[in-house]
């Protein structure tokens, strides 16, 4: 029932096809041995049925790449061997203004949006690391378009002895029905190995050929050929066999592997790996060059079970990515591709449930720091990252392996109170974060320990609001700790305090640990999710704009129109210099809302018009901080404090800070957060400055927090 299941909505999105006139289609294809098997899958499916097929082989579906893709209107694209975690970007990119196929088998996030059909086998029941590759379930599309498609069995098998998810040394589920298939069909031979296992042979015109060693030509046409041309040759050879130009290809491409290889080996003995508690990693930065960045994946997979790496630790090595797309163009990336594997002892560990998988670990891991993530498998997995952000996403997979989470802090530079009223806010997360362990325990229930440096008489004024929100966020995450009894503790370097996220990032913290610990497996978006609900005890009705950057990161733009809650990152030309001053007043954001509900109901016409106005200078102060005015910037903060004395809702003591900064030099200041207490923020031109208004608080007493904010976590 479960493939009956994916091949009904097979075929609900080849009604949607057979209703268009156009007969031209777009197939994005992965570059490995399934992702070219599946590119050849779809070719001769699409050619058959009359199609005008272009194909565009991608190492991964990244961002950029997409953004320029989605661009046309009125097309079919499909995606195969990828986008399943990316489904919603699709959905976004897309805009309902083509019609889209994701035939994938990788983890998958759930959309709901007719244009985008979601052909995934993880969806109904199936294993994408295990049952069923991408090529076997565009072979499944295949015979659903057509049933004279059952030929293409033999490239099914190809890509799912080159996935090598095999169970007990043998294909399982479809993907094993598609080999029988292909022994029906006179074209395969299955044999008993040594381990008691199988070893699949293709009877080809040129002779057996065993699918491992098609498949192992195929990762190199794909990967060590990917800027030469190699993803053509290799569906060629998919489609027609393999000739005396491919073979020649072939045997060049293959010489540069192992030459490019045998060097990072030597490199590996003279230096070592570099290594934490539970991950050996290493960086070869361009040293692949002219390969693609799948070899950094391939040359792991070729040192896995050797000497030279320790089995009981997690394998990782990071690629600079190109900035060129064969077929599509020159692009700025700025990224590093890190891919994931683990030895043999390891890969047991993970299947029996002892160690976290790497289809949770990386891509939890690459959420934080910022990155990009989509397809990953539990033994094999790859994301993206900023160049420079390397050791810090090591850092992050460590602490979730520690069950350790964390939650950035954040400051607002203006719509603070008004977010729920419609007003575009500005946020920054901070960096300094609360940092949460889970432990589990003998007893019953749940205890604390709070290790967080505070501003005086935080953590006790904020004390049954606390416990409120931990029992609150225990229930959201069905954790039962009367049977498994947890202890958490919090530290980190955030300074609790009213108006930089102090409980966001105890929430979001808490939540990510608990991830870890009881191995859920939530994404980013439900993390973020959590962190909201916990926020409940605090706020009230929490506006999100807290735990949506305590969990994201980066300098953003928050907005909440008709109770849908959105956010875009803002890019500035470097980061800038802040000061965050505390009042050492602790107001109880509870009641904000209440006060801001009666300034409406006291004067609804003045209220919206100061709406209106804070409105405007969000949207200039966006602007500005784009160009890099921070002048102009300042200006603003100074002005919005203004609106927000003549409401109420600052403080003697922060209006007193604030007007020092700017005496000594700040471009412009204003109270942070909820109001009535916690922060000011100080905008300063330079280091010196930004010295100069802190160890002048500093030295009377006054809590402060130095940042440089605006760096984008991508």
């Amino acid at each position: 029932m479960q493939v009956q299941h994916l091949l009904d909505a097979m075929d609900r999105a080849i009604e949607d096809i057979e209703r268009r006139a156009d007969r031209d289609v777009e197939v994005l294809h992965h570059n490995d041995a399934d992702g070219l098997s599946s590119g050849a899958i779809l070719t001769r499916a699409f050619e058959r049925k009359g199609f005008s097929v272009h194909r565009v082989c991608l190492e991964k579906p990244y961002p950029a790449v997409l953004e320029r893709i989605f661009e046309n209107q009125d097309r079919l694209i499909v995606l195969t061997d990828f986008a399943g975690r990316i489904a919603p970007l699709i959905s976004d990119l897309n805009r309902g203004r083509n019609l889209v196929l994701i035939l994938d088998h990788h983890k998958v996030e759930v959309i709901d949006d007719e244009s985008v059909h979601l052909l995934d086998p993880e969806l109904f029941g199936l294993r994408g690391d295990r049952d069923i590759t991408a090529s076997t379930t565009c072979y499944l599309f295949a015979r659903r378009l057509d049933a004279g498609n059952i030929d293409l069995a033999r490239l099914a098998t190809i890509g799912a002895v080159g996935d090598r998810f095999f169970v007990d040394g043998r294909l399982a589920g479809p993907n094993r029905e598609a080999a029988f298939e292909t022994v029906r069909q006179g074209l395969l031979e299955i044999e008993e190995n040594e381990e008691g296992g199988e070893r699949y042979v293709l009877l080809t015109p040129a002779g057996a050929q065993p699918c491992e060693t098609l498949a192992r030509d195929l990762d190199t046409f794909g990967g060590a050929g990917y800027h030469s041309g190699g993803p053509e040759i290799g569906i060629g050879v998919c489609l027609e066999g393999p000739s005396p130009e491919s073979d020649g290809v072939l045997e060049e491409l293959r010489t540069l592997q192992d030459r490019l290889f045998n060097e990072e080996i030597r490199r590996i003995r003279e230096e070592g790996w570099q290594q934490t508690e539970h991950i050996q990693w290493l960086h070869v930065h361009s040293r692949f060059k002219p390969m693609g960045v799948k070899m950094i994946g391939a040359f792991l997979d070729a040192v896995r079970n050797t000497g030279d790496v320790d089995p009981k630790l997690y394998l990782a090595g990071f690629q600079v990515i190109p900035d060129e797309i064969p077929g599509i163009g020159a692009f700025d990336f700025n990224q590093v591709k890190i891919s994931m594997r683990v030895a043999d002892p390891m890969e047991e560990r993970i299947r029996s449930g002892d160690v976290m998988g790497l289809d949770i670990l990386l891509p939890e891991a690459t959420a934080r720091v910022g990155g990009f993530s989509d397809a990953c498998h539990s033994l094999t997995a790859a994301t993206t990252v900023a160049v420079g952000r390397e050791e810090e996403l090591v850092a992050e997979m460590e602490r979730i392996l520690n069950h350790r989470g964390s939650g950035y802090g954040k400051t607002i530079l203006i719509g603070d109170q008004f977010v729920l009223r419609g007003v575009p806010a500005i946020v920054s997360a901070l960096p300094y974060e609360t940092e949460a362990t889970v432990e589990l325990i003998d007893g019953e229930g749940w205890t604390l320990e709070d290790n967080r440096r505070e501003v005086p008489g935080y953590k006790a004024k904020k004390q049954a609001q606390q416990v409120e929100s931990i029992n609150h966020i225990l229930d959201v995450m069905k954790i039962d700790v009367q049977k498994t009894p947890i202890k958490i503790t919090y530290g980190g370097s955030l300074l609790a305090g009213s108006g930089v996220g102090g409980s966001a990032a105890s929430c979001v913290s808490l939540a990510r640990a608990l991830n870890a610990t009881f191995d859920l497996g939530l994404s980013i978006e439900e993390i973020n999710h959590v962190g909201w609900e916990g926020e409940l005890a605090y706020h009230g009705i929490p506006s999100g704009i807290d735990n949506t950057a305590s969990t994201y990161g980066g300098l953003l733009v928050y907005r909440v129109i008709d109770g849908e809650n959105s956010f875009e990152r803002i890019e500035v030309e470097r980061p800038f210099r802040i000061v965050l001053a505390n009042s050492r007043v602790t107001a109880d954001t509870s009641k904000l809302n209440d006060y801001v509900l009666g300034l409406k109901a006291e004067d609804p016409e003045l209220f919206e018009k100061r709406c209106g106005m804070i409105t405007q200078q969000s949207l200039a102060m966006r602007e500005a901080l784009e160009r890099y005015d921070l002048e102009t910037v300042g200006s603003l903060l100074t002005a919005n404090h203004g609106i927000l004395i003549d409401m109420g809702l600052s403080h003697e003591k922060l209006i007193e800070l604030c007007d020092r900064a700017l005496s000594m030099g700040a471009l412009g200041a204003k109270l942070t957060g909820g109001g009535r207490g916690g922060y000011m923020l100080a905008l300063t031109p330079d280091e010196d400055v930004q010295e100069t208004v802190a160890s002048t608080f500093e030295s009377e007493g006054t809590p402060v927090i130095r940042a440089i904010i605006g760096a984008s976590p991508q």
